[in-house]
This record gives C-alpha cells, sequence and structure tokens, in this order.
C-alpha cells in the first residue's frame, strides 16, 4: 500500500481498507463461482445460521463483503468499470503477475499501462474506502 492512500483516507484508515478487500475477495473471489462477483456461499449454505431478532435468516446483503460488492458494482455502473475491474483483478487474483495482470484487463476490453492501472487501482481503493467510512 502505497503512502498516499493512507493521506487521502481521513475516516478508515488504509490497513483497515485493505483488510475489508482482502476478506471481501475472499467471499467473492473464489468457491464455485470463483473471480466472477458472486458469494461464495449462497442462502443455502447460510441455513445453519443464528436468525436475527425477527427469526429471519440473516440477509445476504449484511456481511462486510457485501458491503464491499455493492460499492464495487456501483462503481461498474457509474462510469468506474476499468476501476472496479482493477480491484477484482488485484484482489482477486493477488498471486499473478504484473504482465498476466495487463493481459488479463486487455482480455476483458481493458488494456492500460501499468501506470494507468496503479493510478486506477488508486481510485478505486480510494473509492471503495472513503464509502465505507461513510456507512453508518
Amino acid at each position: 500500500m502505497s503512502g498516499s492512500r493512507s493521506k487521502r483516507l481521513a475516516r478508515l484508515d488504509a490497513r483497515g481498507v485493505d483488510r475489508r478487500l482482502v476478506e471481501w475477495a475472499g467471499e467473492y473471489g473464489g468457491g464455485k463461482h470463483a473471480n466472477l462477483g458472486y458469494p461464495s456461499r449462497n442462502i443455502l449454505d447460510r441455513l445453519g445460521e443464528p436468525r436475527g431478532g425477527n427469526g429471519r435468516i440473516a440477509c445476504a446483503e449484511r456481511t462486510p463483503a457485501d458491503h464491499v460488492e455493492s460499492l464495487v458494482r456501483k462503481m461498474e455502473t457509474n462510469g468506474m468499470a476499468r476501476e472496479a475491474a482493477i480491484l477484482r483483478c488485484e484482489y482477486f487474483r493477488p498471486q499473478i503477475s504484473m504482465p498476466h495482470r495487463m493481459d488479463l484487463m486487455r482480455s476483458a476490453g481493458h488494456g492500460m499501462s501499468r501506470e494507468t492501472y496503479g493510478r486506477g487501482l488508486e481510485l478505486a481503493f480510494e473509492y471503495v474506502g472513503l464509502n465505507l467510512s461513510l456507512k453508518p
């Protein structure tokens, strides 16, 4: 993580944002629908979980990872599709090399330089961080 990220995130520190993104990638980046942006645990997997005060099973939109996913989807629909794709590439596939990342981005229709990738990652990280800090 770069120092500039932590300087710009006033309410939620950069390590906290990174931790939330790693948790998001763990839930949405693996399992049956690996790397497609769907949770690895569906509602049937959640049947054994404790119920809320109203007796209902916890809604899938209640986890911290679900909140991050909703932010990334908002990015995709609000003119930040490339940045959302960069964030998914960075956190869903942390083990791959930068040349492989560039190939994946190009094959997804987002050809760019390494510098553009870095700026896009910075913007996406900042967007998620600032919106996570605004959550009540």
